[in-house]
């Protein structure tokens, strides 16, 4: 699979490593609030993020960069 996307592998590790960190924090601060209409906005920020989480793992995998800190599967 061949990506349109212009992108180093230094610039996809520091995505990689950025787009976890959002998602972290995502998740406590799901943890901490109780109003549903945050709750479920919380929940499309998550899964906007894991989308483009495994669209940068393919990315990586693509590129053979191996030092991001998980399995590229």
């Amino acid at each position: 699979m061949r990506y349109n996307y212009q992108i180093s592998a230094d610039e996809v590790v520091k995505e990689i490593k950025e787009v976890r960190e959002h998602w972290n924090s995502l998740n406590c601060r799901l943890n901490e609030v109780s109003d549903n209409r945050l709750i479920e906005q919380l929940i499309y920020e998550m899964i906007a993020d894991e989308r483009r989480y495994n669209y940068l793992l393919a990315i990586a995998k693509e590129l053979n960069v191996h030092d991001i800190g998980v399995i590229v599967r």
